[in-house]
Formats: C-alpha cells, structure tokens, sequence
C-alpha cells in the first residue's frame, strides 16, 4: 500500500496533512512470486555450480592418477621370470631402475645393477607398462 500527500488547502504549521490510501503498491502476493522466483534462480545456480566442480574434479583426479598397465607381452612376466629373450620386468606404477635393481637382485649391491639397467633402457624416463630386459643388470 502507499500513501500520498493530498493538499487541498494552505496547510498550517500546527494541522497534520490528510493522508489517503491508494491502492498500486507491493502486495503479499507479488512479494511471494517475486521471492519464490529468487529462490529458484538461488537454486539453479547452486546447481551449475555444483556440477561444474564435479565436472572439474573428475577431470583433474583423471590427470593425475595413473593411466593402469598394459598387459605384459607373451612371456614377460612382472616378477622377471624369464622368456626366450632373457628375464623382463614388466614396469608397475612408482618403479624406478632403483627399485627394479633391488628385485632383480636383492642381495648386496645394487648400484652396478642400476648402471646396466640405465645402460640397457637408454635415456628417458620409465613408463608403467614397458619391458624392461634384466639379464643383463643380473649377470654382471
């Protein structure tokens, strides 16, 4: 409801004005509407939001975890049981030549073993999955 100011004569300082009611302003009902809408649109935010950082999340646990391994060839083994080339090492996620030297032999010392693992492999990192040779690291 609203309000207005009617002069319909000189006022005197002392006399309050005549106020009369009109009607035209926020009613119960409009307001209900208005807030249901906001509400809605509150909603529907949350839920693209919601969404997006699922979305986001999924894509960044995909980039960082490890793609799974590849089956070994025919004959190569994880454990580095042999095949008709020699004994292999199929690559597991975290292996380092380190790691695959203290498998491939365990007593003792390994750093002559990582050398000629480093030597066989060549330059590059290790990928999950590739064949590995040992022979050599454990026949020297």
């Amino acid at each position: 409801m609203a309000a207005i100011l009617v002069s319909s004569s000189p006022q005197r300082p002392s006399e309050r004005p005549h106020l009369r009611v009109i009607d035209g302003g926020r009613s119960p009902k409009r307001l209900a509407v208005t807030y249901r809408r906001r509400r809605l649109v509150v909603l529907v935010a949350a839920l693209v939001l919601g969404l997006g950082a699922l979305v986001t999340g999924r894509v960044v646990v995909a980039a960082v975890t490890p793609s799974s391994p590849a089956r070994p060839p025919t004959g190569a083994t994880a454990d580095g049981a042999g095949s008709a080339a020699g004994p292999v090492v199929v690559v597991r996620p975290g292996d380092t030549l380190w790691s695959i030297a203290r498998r491939a032999s365990p007593g003792g010392d390994v750093r002559a073993a990582v050398d000629r693992l480093a030597a066989a492999h060549g330059p590059g990192p290790l990928e999950v999955g590739e064949v590995v040779p040992i022979g050599a690291a454990i026949g020297g």
